[in-house]
């Protein structure tokens, strides 16, 4: 009979481990994998006028992809098409303004030679359109 209560007392303690241990891997699921990605992004694209998003492995499992701007730890930004995609080697026009992705679909800045005319891209990305001065002398750059 005690044999009988130790091996039921057994079993009650096992399951109650494997019930805590199920709400342990839900919370770090639910609160603290999506703070991490949350820090891993930054916040630097307000900066740039850009919201940063990034896809959850939840959404890439649902076949849901979120369009807009991605920022790497290392400061470089590329364009998430809704397909999941990204502009390569091409102009891209996004939110009125003009942006360049080189061949591996980064968004590129300064000074940049397509077709054999010179653009100026801003730090933010986006194409001067107005013109700029070196020297008080006043340069012209691509087209709008």
């Amino acid at each position: 009979m005690q044999e009988e209560l130790r091996m039921q007392s057994t079993n009650i303690i096992e399951k109650r481990i494997s019930v805590a241990v199920a709400i342990l891997f839900m919370v770090l699921l639910c609160i603290v994998l999506p703070v991490h990605a949350e820090k891993e992004t930054g916040t630097a694209g307000a900066s740039l006028g850009k919201d940063t998003e990034i896809e959850t492995e939840k959404e890439k499992a649902y076949g849901r992809t979120r369009v807009g701007w991605v920022q790497t730890a290392d400061g470089r930004w590329w364009y998430q098409d809704s397909d999941g995609g990204r502009p390569k080697t091409s102009w891209r026009q996004i939110d009125g303004k003009w942006y360049y992705f080189d061949a591996q679909g980064w968004m590129l800045t300064g000074w940049v030679k397509v077709s054999n005319i010179w653009y100026y891209l801003e730090p933010t990305g986006e194409m001067r359109t107005s013109p700029l001065y070196h020297n008080g002398r006043k340069k012209l750059i691509g087209r709008q």
